[in-house]
Order: structure tokens, then C-alpha cells, then sequence
């Protein structure tokens, strides 16, 4: 494995099965009770080119915290609402206790949790579909 795996899963063991668990890569049924048990995304890549996964989350009303300076950031975005209210955080991917003052809000403020799930939820009407962005694609392409 990985020195970064490795690193990951021991801090996940001597946190205790019962705080985290590494769930990997997950398809099919799996991937949708993963989706259906989820609270929260969280996203804190240096790298990310858009970020469909925060999209995933979106359509299935769950918000999320993503790194500032990614793609990402444009996912979660697109999920604005006309007030302006994100269904999450955009935070520094490199300032571990901006992640965990985020954290503590969200399972310390119960309505800081469902203003982040209405918008999360309400994002699903403006997300666009797999037809419009490959139309979109191909009106690029034709330029």
C-alpha cells in the first residue's frame, strides 16, 4: 500500500471502528447505501478539477465541505441558492483545524445542519444533467 494509505488507516485504527472507517472504493448497491447513509460530504483534495462527486452528493441532498481553490468549489457552487446560501464550506485544504471548527458546527448546530441540507436539497433542481453537459460539450467542440 501506499505510505499514505498506510498513514490514513492507522490513524483510522487508533481512532477506533466506531469514529471512522476507511470504506474504499465502492460500486453498484453498495455505493448507494454508502449515499444513503451519508450526512456529510467531505472533500478536502488539493486537487480537484471540478469535483463530480460534490455533484453526486447535491442530487442526493447531502452538502459538503470542500477544499477553496479547487474545482470543487465550482461543484458546490452550482448549488447555490438565489440568497447566496451554500449547501456547505469551501475551507483551506491545508488548515486541518478550519476542517475541524467546520466539523464541530455542523454536529454542534442543528440549524446550521438543516440550512446546509435545504440548500444541499434545493440544489437538485439546478444541477445539470447529463444531456445539457454534453450538449454543452458538443456546442464547445463545434467552435
Amino acid at each position: 500500500a501506499h505510505p499514505y494509505v498506510a498513514e490514513v488507516e492507522a490513524a483510522v485504527e487508533a481512532l477506533g471502528a466506531d469514529r471512522a472507517r476507511v470504506v474504499g472504493p465502492v460500486m453498484g448497491r453498495r455505493r448507494e447505501r454508502v449515499w444513503r447513509e451519508a450526512d456529510l460530504l467531505l472533500l478536502p483534495s488539493l486537487v480537484e478539477p471540478y469535483g463530480m462527486v460534490v455533484t453526486e452528493a447535491l442530487a442526493r441532498g447531502i452538502p459538503a465541505l470542500v477544499a477553496s481553490g479547487t474545482g470543487a468549489v465550482e461543484a458546490l457552487a452550482a448549488g447555490t441558492d438565489a440568497g447566496g446560501s451554500l449547501p456547505g464550506l469551501a475551507l483551506p485544504a491545508d488548515e486541518p483545524d478550519a476542517w475541524t471548527d467546520a466539523l464541530a458546527r455542523w454536529l454542534d448546530d442543528a440549524d446550521l445542519r438543516a440550512a446546509w441540507r435545504a440548500a444541499a436539497s434545493d440544489a437538485r433542481s439546478r444541477l445539470r444533467g447529463w444531456p445539457h453537459a454534453a450538449t454543452q460539450l458538443r456546442d464547445l467542440l463545434r467552435w
